[in-house]
């Protein structure tokens, strides 16, 4: 089963904080999203994560740091 927010995300929100979020996660949440950026809670962003890491090896896909070359690696890192 998946957690309630992927269909939040489908619908089009950008950001997604738990109730028990610090008051500093809210201010730089509004501030992300205003800015057309993301923000997830930590406990989201893991969720997020572990759900990715399940498709990749379900699917077989290739993770995308397989697909830099050395300079970009060396750049990433």
């Amino acid at each position: 089963m998946r957690p309630i927010f992927f269909g939040r995300f489908k619908a089009g929100a950008r950001g997604y904080l738990l109730k028990d979020s610090a008051e500093s996660d809210l201010v730089r949440a509004i501030r992300a999203v205003a800015e057309g950026k993301s923000f997830f809670s930590p406990a989201v962003s893991k969720v997020l994560l572990e759900d990715y890491m399940r498709k990749l090896r379900r699917t077989g896909g290739e993770d995308s740091y397989d697909l830099l070359t050395p300079r970009e690696r060396e750049v990433l890192h």
